[in-house]
């Protein structure tokens, strides 16, 4: 059987003095990259993976989406908070409108006229919410919850636990009530978009999962931990790339 594309969006960076100082760039590139984690996690399941570059060309966009199999959101950056009404504060991180645009087109697009998987990771959960016109906490601690930004560790180690709900496609992949989780975002779900459906949540009660309620049938399933780089050890994790793999082909 032949294996599913499946697109990967990217982070962006204008930062190129940090690539020119490693002997990597020229002074004035803009760049497109991922963590390698991304597109091992999906070889790992069966799939090809396809870094999508940054771009404004909307036709580009539409190209791109009709030629993969399935959709990955990956994390990265803020988002802009304009994008669900609000406004950023002090602990807003630097956003990028060109990345946060190519993604809601893409998404779009996808969502509204194809059936292709779409699986979102942690910016992706929350770049799914934004677009079911949801919006965010843009900063836990700040909003009177746990500290969720927690990078100093081996990225594959866990840190809390999640509780998954009956009666879901997350708790029917993983098996089980209870998993634990990497995290790594400083934002979370606040309002919950229109249409979706909470999975999973923390000790805090951050959403650590949504899904549509359909999902079986139009596989639209997002983590707010990195399941793509927990996935190295834990086998549970690694049968979310597993089930998303097979809905791409």
């Amino acid at each position: 059987m032949k294996k599913p594309l499946i697109g990967i969006t990217s982070n962006f960076s204008s930062d190129y003095m940090t690539y020119v100082k490693q002997g990597m760039g020229a002074i004035g590139q803009e760049w497109s990259l991922i963590a390698n984690d991304y597109s091992d996690a999906i070889i790992r399941s069966g799939g090809i993976p396809i870094v999508i570059p940054i771009s404004e060309d909307e036709t580009y966009i539409r190209d791109i989406a009709d030629k993969i199999d399935g959709l990955l959101l990956s994390g990265g950056a803020d988002m802009d908070p304009l994008l669900s009404y609000q406004r950023a504060d002090a602990k807003t991180g630097r956003v990028s409108p060109k990345r946060d645009n190519q993604e809601l087109l893409l998404l779009d697009y996808i969502y509204k006229n194809t059936n292709k998987p779409i699986l979102g990771v942690c910016r992706g959960l929350q770049l799914i919410n934004v677009y079911f016109k949801g919006n965010l906490i843009l900063d836990l601690p700040s909003a009177g919850y746990l500290a969720h930004s927690i990078s100093n560790n081996e990225r594959f180690n866990p840190i809390h636990d999640i509780t998954i709900y009956e009666d879901t496609l997350l708790r029917e992949i993983i098996g089980k009530e209870k998993t634990y989780v990497n995290t790594i975002h400083h934002q979370a779900i606040g309002e919950l978009g229109e249409g979706l459906k909470v999975t999973a949540i923390s000790e805090d009660n951050v959403i650590e999962a949504i899904e549509t309620p359909n999902a079986k049938e139009r596989f639209i399933l997002a983590t707010q931990w990195h399941p793509e780089m927990i996935s190295i050890k834990d086998k549970d994790h690694k049968r979310i790339f597993d089930y998303f793999i097979n809905s791409a082909k």
